[in-house]
């Protein structure tokens, strides 16, 4: 199974258990970062978290952290204008082993 058709599966499950709810705006928020944030760069990199304004964003090395927080206001900026409720003050980039296979299957 893909982590779209996961991301997918639990949109849904989301959406049925927490209409209107703030847990459902930040479940369609993350979706947005994930789809937003690969277009946006090359590096191979997953958001993960999205916590009062903090996004959080696994990367697979120190280097590529360190050439996107080159890039995180731009980064910023274009990923709130793709979100409607939930606005984006600040990038974490968090280095993860595991995220070889995310950029594989990505």
């Amino acid at each position: 199974m893909s982590q779209q058709q996961i991301g997918d599966i639990l949109g849904d499950i989301a959406r049925r258990r927490t209409k209107g709810s703030g847990l459902l705006r930040k479940v369609q928020a993350l979706k947005v970062c994930q789809e937003a944030i690969l277009h946006l760069t090359s590096h191979p990199c997953q958001p993960a978290n999205l916590h009062r304004g903090v996004l959080t964003v696994h990367v697979d090395n120190s280097i590529t952290a360190q050439e996107l927080s080159f890039q995180r206001s731009r980064l910023i900026n274009e990923l709130n204008e793709m979100l409607d409720d939930e606005k984006i003050q600040d990038i974490k980039f968090r280095m993860v082993e595991s995220l070889g296979e995310y950029a594989k299957n990505s």
